[in-house]
C-alpha cells in the first residue's frame, strides 16, 4: 500500500469512529432527554405536585447536566482519538523514513561492492600465488555475504511495506531461476542440487520476493551442512489446493532445542557459531510467504533438515 493510500485509509478510519462515537453520545443525550421529559410529566400528575415554575427548573437543570455529560464525554473521545492518530502518524513517518534509508543505502552500496568483486576476480585470475589466491577467494566470499545482507536489507524492507507485485508464475522457474544463479557458488561449495519439479504448479506471487525464499532455504540447508559430499533435494508438488515446495538436505539437521526458533530474527542456533551469517535468511523466508498468504515451516526427517512452503496454488491460465 503507498503512502498515499495509507494516509486516505487511516484518516476515513478515524474519520468513521469519529462519526460513531458522536452519533453514540447524540442517542445518549436524546434518551436522557426523553426520561427527563417523562419524570417532569409524572411530577405534574402528582396529587400535590410541584409549582410550574419548580418543574421547569429541574427539566431545565436534568437537560443541562445531560448535554454538559455529553459534549465533555464527546470532546474527551475526540480528543483521545486525534492524540491516537498523531502518535500513529508519527510511528508511520519513522517507519517510511527508516524504509526510505534501508532502501537507498542498500541500493547505493551495490555498485562499489560490484567494483570491488570485479577487482578482486581480476587479481584472482591474474595470481600464481596459491596463498594470495586462497586469501582473494577469502575476500569475495566476504563480498558475497555483504552483498546478500544488502539484499536481504532491500527485500525485507519491500516486503515489510507490502511494496510487492504479484502475477501467476510457475514455482518451478522460480526455483530453477535460484539455482542457475547459485550455480557457482554451489560448486563452490561443494554441493549438489537435485530438482523434481511439477511445472504445472503456479502461484500467484512477487518473483523477485519468492526467489528470495526459495535461495535462503538453499543457502541455509547448504551453509549449514557439514558433509563432505552435500546433497539437497528441492520438490514442487502439489497438496490439495496448495502449491508446496520441500528444500531438505543430508546434514545433521535441526536441534529439538533449536527448532521453536529456526524462523526468530536475527537467530543463528548453536551451529550457527561457526558458521558466517546473519541470522536472517530463514526469517526473511517466512516473513516473505507469509505476505503470500502461504505457510513456511519445519518438518520431521529421517536425515537432514527439511523445510516445506506452502502457497495457494493458481491456474497457468
Amino acid at each position: 500500500m503507498s503512502r498515499g493510500r495509507l494516509q486516505r485509509y487511516w484518516l476515513r478510519t478515524f474519520a468513521l469512529i469519529t462519526l460513531l462515537v458522536l452519533a453514540q453520545v447524540s442517542w445518549w443525550a436524546f434518551v436522557f432527554t426523553r426520561d427527563a421529559n417523562r419524570i417532569a410529566e409524572l411530577e405534574a400528575s402528582q396529587i400535590s405536585p410541584p409549582s410550574a415554575e419548580q418543574i421547569e427548573h429541574n427539566l431545565h437543570q436534568r437537560k443541562r447536566m445531560v448535554f454538559s455529560e455529553a459534549f465533555f464525554f464527546a470532546f474527551m473521545t475526540c480528543f483521545g482519538l486525534w492524540l491516537l492518530y498523531r502518535a500513529l502518524e508519527k510511528e508511520r513517518q519513522s517507519r517510511e523514513a527508516q524504509r526510505s534509508f534501508i532502501e537507498v543505502f542498500s541500493h547505493e552500496s551495490k555498485t562499489p561492492l560490484t567494483a570491488l568483486k570485479l577487482r578482486l576476480e581480476s587479481l584472482r585470475e591474474k595470481t600464481a600465488d596459491p596463498q594470495e589466491a586462497d586469501g582473494l577467494n577469502r575476500a569475495l566470499e566476504e563480498v558475497r555475504r555483504l552483498t546478500s545482507v544488502f539484499e536481504k536489507a532491500m527485500n525485507l524492507n519491500r516486503t515489510e511495506s507490502q511494496a510487492l507485485r504479484f502475477e501467476n508464475i510457475p514455482l518451478a522457474e522460480v526455483v530453477e531461476s535460484v539455482v542457475r544463479r547459485l550455480h557457482p557458488w554451489l560448486e563452490a561449495q561443494g554441493a549438489q542440487c537435485e530438482l523434481a519439479l511439477d511445472e504445472s504448479v503456479c502461484v500467484e506471487g512477487d518473483f523477485a520476493s519468492l526467489q528470495t525464499s526459495v535461495q535462503g532455504l538453499l543457502e541455509n540447508a547448504v551453509l549449514y551442512n557439514p558433509s563432505l559430499e552435500k546433497h539437497v533435494r528441492l520438490e514442487v508438488f502439489t497438496r490439495g489446493a496448495k502449491a508446496c515446495l520441500r528444500v531438505a538436505d543430508n546434514g545433521p539437521g535441526v536441534g529439538a532445542q533449536d527448532a521453536p526458533l529456526v524462523f526468530e530474527r536475527f537467530y543463528r542456533g548453536r551451529s550457527g557459531k561457526t558458521v558466517p551469517g546473519t541470522g536472517l535468511g530463514l526469517y526473511l523466508a517466512r516473513t516473505v510467504v507469509e505476505a503470500h498468504r502461504g505457510i513456511l515451516r519445519l518438518v520431521k526427517s529421517e536425515m537432514g533438515a527439511c523445510f516445506e512452503m506452502e502457497l495457494p496454488q493458481r491456474s497457468l491460465a
